[in-house]
């Protein structure tokens, strides 16, 4: 009896496992860019005609509300569902950037690693 809880535990954190790896990402993306949004405004301002501050806070505000949900809520389908769109938008606006003649850095991990472009990221 033992044995098989040990099992379905076991089968349940390893289902679980990889949401809540991308939501340690999320929260951990966001606790770099607070250390350091100047890091992600050059892009923001490439992106996007607004003011790159309220865009930098919003992305943060996401980030640690779907990292955390993720961490604590790994099954619950819309959580995922969102996640993957927030990734899809941040690989679209990488792309974006990649397309221009002189990309700035993403800034996605603030200033954890010094990259002079967007190119040199990947």
């Amino acid at each position: 009896m033992l044995e098989r809880s040990r099992r379905a535990v076991s089968s349940v954190l390893m289902s679980t496992l990889p949401a809540r790896c991308v939501g340690v990402l999320f929260v951990l993306a966001a606790v770099l860019k607070v250390y350091s949004p100047e890091a992600v405004v050059p892009a923001v301002r490439v992106l996007l005609d607004v003011n790159a501050a309220v865009v930098v806070a919003g992305v943060v505000i996401c980030e640690v509300m779907l990292g955390v949900w993720l961490v604590v809520f790994p099954g619950v389908v819309w959580i995922r569902v969102a996640s993957a769109l927030a990734l899809l938008g941040f690989s679209g606006a990488l792309l974006i950037l990649l397309g221009l003649d002189d990309p700035p850095t993403c800034g996605c991990f603030g200033k954890l690693v010094e990259w002079r472009s967007a190119r040199t990221e990947l």
